[in-house]
């Protein structure tokens, strides 16, 4: 029996206006010692500047340099902050004041007579290696106002239910907890500091589990590197605000949305005609090591992750309920996680055995049209659900054996972002199948071989 292993996690985007939190420390009367608000915008944005600076420079004391002395937690914390993100190795960070309280609250005890303390939203654009894309990450800031200098208080990331411009990640390890760190080429590998499982034992399967899906994916786009996190069962429904339904997943991947580099949504139009220009960031892939108990297992997983996570940009369109007559107009679920059963299936080198569970559960559970619907592709019966996977791997199995791997990997790119009334039936699968080359006939006589 196999249980379902990955799950792609796309955030529905809120559009709703940033607001600026009103429980400011220290409580009381706004003070009359305020600066301008022209004035707090320059100096707020200063501060954001040289802190981009000193992020991406790696200069960890210009990064503490600006946060107040007295305030050693905040020091703590944002020494940690800077040291995981460093460790995931950021190729731009922009941060971006989004809005600043002009009036402030009295510091109170512990800080100067006078002082104030004034709340930000503050955007911070980050590109890592595993982003094709700025992605989003919100904080909120308090600056302290003393005798006219501005300094940091305190910094915390977005609390989850906090009302948003935009869907900036949540709950991110990097914000919570130290993180462990290893590299396997271009394969970051992340782990919490206190985790049982070293991410440095891991780099020989990552760095195999790289080359394969990269062999694989060829010269087509993708971004440089791979983002990999080890998480126990908890903490996999913890990050990046993973819903229940993930209980049973061995592996997910998070796909944050696009954003320009000061922080505000990229909206890309869908396109009924081809794979869009650009569709998700960039990609985290979550690895719930409580259920993999091998190293092959782990090895495994990741090759299937790492198939979604080389192409952000072509991340299925996910927008509507099933229910909802507008949902013909998402992406087939059929297409995205047969393709990364195919390289499962590559990796782990058991063709025979998975096509016969096809064969022997086709009665049961056979789908209603040429592959697995939408609505019950997650099933919650484990065999179902392992069914739906491998059915859909066979489309791309048959594309190998009669086109080569290059012309199955075009034809995942014609495929996946098309809405799933488009990938439903032969009438309309025949059509791609003709442009790479594929003689549908046989094709689908190769297809069906593999069910029986």
């Amino acid at each position: 029996m196999r249980i379902r292993r990955s799950v792609i996690v796309v955030l529905a985007t809120l559009a709703l206006a940033a607001c600026v939190p009103k429980d400011t420390p220290g409580g009381g009367q706004p003070s009359s010692h305020e600066l301008s608000l022209t004035q707090w915008q320059e100096q707020s944005q200063q501060i954001a500047a040289d802190r981009s600076k000193a992020l991406l420079a790696g200069d960890e004391q210009a990064w503490l340099s600006l946060i107040d002395p007295s305030q050693t937690e905040s020091i703590t914390a944002e020494r940690m902050r800077f040291r995981n993100l460093r460790a995931m190795r950021p190729q731009q960070f922009a941060l971006t004041v989004n809005s600043v309280s002009e009036v402030g609250d009295p510091a109170g005890t512990g800080f100067a007579k006078g002082a104030t303390l004034h709340k930000a939203r503050i955007h911070a654009a980050v590109r890592y290696e595993a982003d094709l894309e700025f992605t989003l990450q919100d904080y909120d800031y308090v600056f302290l106002l003393s005798g006219g200098k501005v300094s940091i208080a305190s910094v915390k990331p977005i609390d989850a239910a906090a009302v948003t411009y935009g869907n900036p990640v949540k709950n991110a390890p990097w914000d919570n907890v130290p993180l462990r760190v290893a590299y396997a080429g271009s394969v970051t590998i992340l782990a919490p500091e206190d985790s049982k499982w070293d991410p440095a034992n891991f780099t020989a399967m990552a760095a195999r589990a790289n080359a394969l899906v990269r062999g694989i994916w060829g010269r087509h786009k993708a971004p440089k590197g791979f983002l990999v996190l080890l998480a126990t069962s908890e903490q996999k429904l913890q990050w990046f605000g993973a819903t229940s339904d993930l209980q049973t997943a061995s592996g997910y991947v998070y796909n944050p949305e696009i954003v320009d580099e000061k922080g505000s949504p990229v909206v890309i139009p869908p396109k009924l005609d081809g794979p869009p220009e650009r569709s998700m960031a960039g990609s985290r892939i979550v690895l719930d090591m409580d259920r993999l108990k091998t190293v092959e297992a782990a090895e495994r997983v990741l090759a299937h992750e790492m198939a979604h996570a080389v192409a952000p940009h072509l991340m299925p369109r996910v927008a509507y309920l099933e229910t909802s007559p507008q949902g013909i107009l998402n992406s087939s679920t059929w297409v995205a996680e047969g393709f990364a059963e195919w390289v499962e299936i590559i990796s782990h080198k058991n063709l025979k055995e998975r096509s016969a569970f096809v064969g022997r559960n086709w009665a049961q559970f056979k789908p209603a049209g040429l592959l697995p619907g939408n609505d019950n592709f997650y099933a919650a019966n484990s065999d179902q659900r392992s069914f739906n996977y491998q059915v859909s791997g066979m489309f791309f199995v048959a594309a190998e054996r009669l086109g080569g791997r290059d012309k199955t990997v075009q034809l995942y790119e014609d495929l996946v972002s098309q809405p799933v009334f488009v990938a439903d039936s032969r009438s309309f699968l025949d059509g791609p199948l003709r442009k790479r080359g594929y003689d549908p006939d046989k094709f689908w006589s190769t297809f069906n071989s593999l069910l029986k």
